[in-house]
């Protein structure tokens, strides 16, 4: 885009004993996963994003053992500002115990689920750079923000 420059954010990912962290940014305009470049080692380190200003979703994916439930996906719309600012407009987080709850949702966060980190290894992320979702995934992904903030498995809503 003429005249717009483009604003370096960070994700992260990390793969340790008793944790597992993966942040990835999707694109609503693009239906798809920002491709983003891994930087660190096998148990951390950041994905770095050069996006133009504008709307996108971030993808959170958060474990940790001791946790209950111990599995987090957290989806927020952000807004990446023209002075490299970003901004949370809105978030839905969905606490579980095992990924069949998960399937309730969106393919993009089962995707996600499936690319996290593992014990001592990379995420698996450059499997979603290149895989572009419908229409329709691309709507219901935008639609999570119309219901609970919270979604945690056990205390289904109907």
């Amino acid at each position: 885009m003429e005249g717009q420059n483009l604003i370096e954010i960070k994700g992260y990912y990390q793969g340790t004993t008793n944790t597992r962290h993966l942040s990835l940014v999707y694109s609503v305009k693009n239906r798809k996963f920002v491709k983003g470049f891994l930087d660190g080692s096998s148990t951390h380190g950041y994905i770095r994003y050069r996006l133009f200003p504008g709307k996108y979703i971030k993808i959170y994916y958060d474990y940790w053992n001791k946790a209950d439930p111990p599995n987090k996906v957290e989806v927020s719309l952000i807004s990446i500002e023209e002075d490299g600012k970003e901004k949370e407009l809105k978030s839905v987080c969905v606490h579980f115990y095992n990924c069949e709850f998960l399937k309730r949702f969106p393919p993009q966060l089962m995707d996600l689920y499936e690319k996290r980190p593992g014990y001592h290894r990379k995420p698996a992320v450059h499997l979603l750079f290149t895989k572009q979702y419908t229409e329709e995934e691309n709507e219901n992904l935008l639609k999570i923000f119309d219901g609970p903030k919270i979604y945690r498995e056990g205390e289904e809503h109907d």
